[in-house]
């Protein structure tokens, strides 16, 4: 966590953030994600996570080149919002 996911694919890819991705006792964590090739980056959120991206936007796609976005994970026992993606652009 905390590190930069540099996706270089020729063709569309899909990064789907899964439940249990959050450890025990953290309330949420955070990872940047760019698009690095030619294809674009599809993130999803993975069954019983709920996605919040810019536009309401389900799934978030990154279309830009060299585009750069900030994944926030919150996990279950996350007061406000447990088990949801957020996509700061």
């Amino acid at each position: 966590m905390g590190q930069l996911v540099w996706v270089a694919n020729g063709s569309r890819t899909f990064l789907e953030v899964p439940a249990g991705l959050v450890p025990p006792g953290v309330e949420a964590v955070w990872f940047k994600v760019q698009k690095a090739g030619a294809g674009d980056v599809e993130i999803r959120a993975g069954q019983g996570m709920t996605l919040h991206a810019p536009d309401g936007a389900n799934p978030y796609v990154l279309t830009r080149p060299r585009q750069v976005v900030t994944v926030i994970v919150t996990g279950p026992e996350d007061t406000q919002e447990p088990n949801a993606v957020y996509i700061e652009d």
